[in-house]
């Protein structure tokens, strides 16, 4: 299995591609940046999310928010969604208001499987 597959054959896998009315999930990691020291703003970016990530879903709209961590010495912020495309992941962080960095697709090391004995 090579990067480009990996993890696109478990369903049981958070970042595996699963069928969802007709649409396949990827994993996708969004980048933030963490403006100061505001305690508060990490948990209510979490709750953006998870609302306007909950009303996407009720639309039919393949995506789930499933968590976020926080890099402190670089400021940073990464939050990990399953959805059908970079573009609905793109969509739910902007209905959220929540400024952003990057979006790029991601995988699980645990997906790329055992190397090859040789």
């Amino acid at each position: 299995m090579d990067i480009e597959t990996a993890g696109r054959d478990d369903p049981a896998r958070p970042g595996a591609c699963t069928p969802t009315a007709g649409a396949h999930r990827g994993l996708f990691m969004v980048e933030r940046r963490l403006p100061g020291k505001d305690e508060a703003g990490p948990a209510m970016l979490h709750a953006a999310l998870t609302e306007t990530t909950r009303r996407a879903a009720a639309r039919g709209e393949p995506v789930r928010y499933l968590r976020s961590a926080i890099i402190p010495r670089q400021q940073r912020l990464v939050s990990l969604f399953e959805a059908g495309s970079a573009d609905i992941v793109r969509a739910v962080n902007e209905a959220a208001l929540v400024p952003f960095v990057s979006i790029e697709p991601v995988f699980d090391v645990a997906d790329l499987g055992a190397p090859a004995a040789g």
